[in-house]
């Protein structure tokens, strides 16, 4: 528990950004104390280019064409998302690197009121980017590992090479001060393996935390309920996490309560402008090009609550009826989809 502490301060307390440590306070405050729900982060999806061919990846299955944001469009919702208390921007891809104007979007983000995150598979990730990125506020450095074994992470991500070339990505950040998250996807079957057990010991030698993310049933895991965590998965995960404190999710974020946050307190915004409460269930709550950030949000909050686990990694009977309504290839679904589901506060 102490471990968990210390390592929530390290990496979520800046002192060098006294007006994001004001706000963070003052969400705290109004979500702790005052009933209030403020927002506290927005992933922007700015690109679904990519040089790597993952097993899981859904950017494919929502890649719908037409409009794509602007930089403007960035910045109106930008503001309209501090509005609603958003105090921590991450952007990731796709591949970000991948695009040759990406900087332009950080400096959208007032990176002194703001922490700030990129999200990268790491192989274009250099020292210069990283001293250019750090000397606009990038605060974390996200980079996906799925396995601590070269050859299973290369399989996964489908290039061969890609494990090395993260971990030198991996090794300018932290040269040059930079905060480094590691990124891993875990299934029923990986959770097991000697691949994740060496990753678990590669972010324990360089100090880092490491995301895990539950496997969903999205993507090209689509209607794959082989890949989701059972409960004796979890159990087994749950010990993993009591003896290793640098192990995190997602749900450990919140301002308040540790479990889902989906719309309460994070959304994950495409390139087309459609928002995803989870990045992992395919539903849109509304388009940014249509409707104001608040209302789409104020949607969502209809069928999203703080639940103690995540939906679409350990709900059964939520990911049973989103299975059954995400067949059809014309991904994400309108809004109007989320009346079918019925098990958004199933007991788990």
């Amino acid at each position: 528990m102490v471990g968990k502490i210390l390592q929530k301060i390290r990496y979520g307390v800046n002192l060098h950004k006294p007006r994001y440590m004001m706000r963070l306070a003052a969400n705290i405050i109004k979500r702790r104390y005052l009933g209030q729900v403020p927002l506290r982060g927005v992933d922007f999806a700015v690109t679904y280019q990519c040089n790597l061919k993952c097993e899981h990846c859904f950017n494919k299955t929502i890649l719908k064409g037409g409009r794509i944001m602007a930089l403007e469009d960035y910045a109106r919702v930008i503001r309209e998302a501090e509005e609603l208390g958003a105090l921590h921007f991450a952007f990731q891809g796709g591949e970000v690197l991948l695009m040759n104007d990406f900087d332009a979007y950080l400096k959208l983000v007032d990176a002194r009121a703001n922490s700030l995150a990129v999200t990268t598979n790491g192989l274009l990730l250099t020292r210069e980017v990283v001293e250019r990125w750090l000397a606009l506020g990038v605060n974390t450095f996200t980079i996906s590992l799925d396995s601590g074994i070269p050859e299973e992470h290369d399989a996964f991500r489908g290039l061969a090479g890609s494990f090395s070339q993260a971990v030198a990505g991996i090794e300018h950040a932290l040269a040059l001060g930079g905060k480094v998250v590691i990124n891993c996807t875990i299934s029923s079957q990986s959770l097991y393996s000697e691949g994740f057990k060496a990753l678990l010991q590669f972010a324990r030698e360089k100090r880092v935390l490491l995301n895990t993310i539950f496997a969903a049933p999205s993507g090209k895991w689509a209607n794959n309920r082989e890949i989701v965590l059972s409960a004796e998965d979890i159990r087994y995960y749950n010990e993993i996490v009591r003896t290793h404190p640098f192990v995190i999710r997602d749900t450990d974020s919140g301002y308040a309560v540790r479990g889902c946050q989906a719309a309460t307190e994070s959304i994950y915004i495409t390139p087309y402008g459609d928002v995803l409460p989870c990045p992992f269930i395919h539903i849109s709550a509304g388009n940014i090009f249509e409707e104001s950030l608040a209302d789409i949000r104020k949607r969502a909050m209809q069928h999203y609550h703080y639940q103690p686990k995540c939906l679409i990694g350990e709900n059964g009977a939520f990911i049973d009826q989103y299975i059954a309504i995400t067949r059809e290839p014309n991904l994400p679904l309108p809004p109007e989809e989320m009346q079918t589901i019925t098990a958004w506060n199933a007991k788990v």
